[in-house]
């Protein structure tokens, strides 16, 4: 069985076993696991449905970081 990482979003109860990736980090690594999914999806809608899905983002000097937090699945 291979294991793939993929992210989730992390809830805002002060869990400090997330991880914060900037929206090209996590768009590339999606990319990356699945490019047909991918294929016709830009960043700025990725950034929309992000929102969307009010997956919690804070600023930084830096730029927007995304709090995810890594999920294992098997195939």
């Amino acid at each position: 069985m291979k294991s793939i990482s993929i992210y989730c979003p992390v809830g805002l109860e002060g869990n400090n076993d997330h991880l914060q990736l900037s929206i090209s980090q996590l768009y590339e690594t999606l990319r990356r696991k699945s490019p047909s999914t991918m294929r016709d999806i830009k960043v700025a809608a990725f950034v929309e449905h992000l929102a969307m899905l009010d997956v919690p983002k804070f600023r930084t000097t830096a730029g927007f970081v995304y709090m995810v937090k890594k999920v294992s699945e098997y195939r």
